[in-house]
C-alpha cells in the first residue's frame, strides 16, 4: 500500500512539473513570437508541443531502468488491426457524449492546414501518450498486480490535464476523456507505446476529420428511432466489448510467466 501512494505521489509530481515546463515553454514562445504577425496562435502550440516533446525524450532516456520493460514492442499486424477497430468503435460509441469547438482554421492554406492536423492529430497524442503513460506507468511495471492501479492514476491524472482545455468543459467529456485514459493505458501495457501513440493519434485524427468534413462518420448522429440504426450501434458496442476482451487476454509469454 505505502509503494502505491508513494507512485501516486511521484505520478502527481511528475505530471505537475511536465505540464509546468510545457506552459512556460508557451509563455516563452508566446512572448517571443507575438511581436511577429506572421506567427499565429498555433505555430506558438506548434513548437511547445514539438519542444515538450523532445524535453520529455531527453527526461525519459536520462532516467531510465536499466530492466527491461515488460511491455510489447514488436510490430504486428494484428495488434494494429485490434487498436485500429477499438479506437474506431469507441468513437463511434462515447464521441456523441460531448460537443466540441475545435480551435482550427476553416479557411486555411495547405500549409495551416497542416500545421492543424500536426497540433491535434500528431504532436499532442506523442507528448501525452508520453507524459501520462511512458512516464508514469513504467513505475507501475514491475509488478503485474500494479499495472492496473497505475492505468487508474495515470487515467485521472489524464482527465484532470483536460479541464478546460480544447474542448467544451463538461462532466460527459471528462468521463470519456476518462475512459480513454483506461483504453490508452491498456494498450499501452498489452502492446506497447507505439499503439497507445497510435491509437491516441487515431481518436485525434477521428475528431479533427469531423470537424473538417460536412459528412459525419458517426452512426450515432444519424440514430432517430431508426431500428437499423440501433442495431449497427449495438453491433458496435458488442465488437468493442469482444476486441477489449481480446487486448486483455493475457497471451501465451504472459501466461508463462
Amino acid at each position: 500500500m505505502y509503494n502505491i501512494i508513494k507512485k501516486s505521489f511521484f505520478s502527481l509530481i511528475i505530471v505537475a512539473c511536465l505540464v509546468f515546463v510545457q506552459n512556460l515553454l508557451y509563455f516563452f514562445f508566446y512572448n517571443y513570437l507575438s511581436a511577429n504577425t506572421s506567427y499565429n496562435l498555433n505555430i506558438i502550440d506548434l513548437l511547445t508541443y514539438s519542444t515538450a516533446s523532445v524535453l520529455i525524450v531527453i527526461f525519459l532516456l536520462l532516467t531510465k531502468k536499466k530492466t527491461k520493460p515488460t511491455n510489447k514492442v514488436k510490430i504486428s499486424f494484428k495488434y494494429l488491426a485490434n487498436t485500429v477497430l477499438l479506437i474506431f468503435a469507441i468513437y463511434i460509441i462515447f464521441d456523441p457524449l460531448f460537443s466540441r469547438n475545435l480551435n482550427t482554421d476553416n479557411n486555411s492554406t495547405i500549409l495551416t492546414g497542416l500545421i492543424n492536423f500536426l497540433i491535434f492529430v500528431i504532436i499532442p497524442p506523442l507528448n501525452e501518450e508520453l507524459i501520462f503513460r511512458k512516464s508514469i506507468l513504467r513505475m507501475f511495471e514491475a509488478r503485474k498486480k500494479d499495472v492496473y492501479i497505475g492505468i487508474l492514476i495515470s487515467s485521472i491524472l489524464f482527465t484532470l490535464a483536460h479541464i478546460d482545455f480544447y474542448f467544451e468543459q463538461n462532466y460527459k467529456y471528462l468521463l470519456t476523456i476518462f475512459i480513454l485514459g483506461l483504453i490508452f493505458g491498456i494498450i499501452y501495457f498489452k502492446y506497447g507505446l507505439i499503439y497507445s501513440i497510435i491509437s491516441h493519434s487515431l481518436y485525434s485524427f477521428f475528431i479533427f476529420l469531423n470537424t473538417k468534413s460536412d459528412v459525419n462518420i458517426n452512426i450515432v448522429s444519424y440514430i432517430n428511432n431508426n431500428v437499423l440504426s440501433w442495431i449497427i450501434y449495438g453491433s458496435i458496442c458488442i465488437a468493442f466489448i469482444y476486441l477489449l476482451a481480446k487486448i486483455l487476454k493475457p497471451t501465451t509469454e504472459s501466461s508463462k510467466q
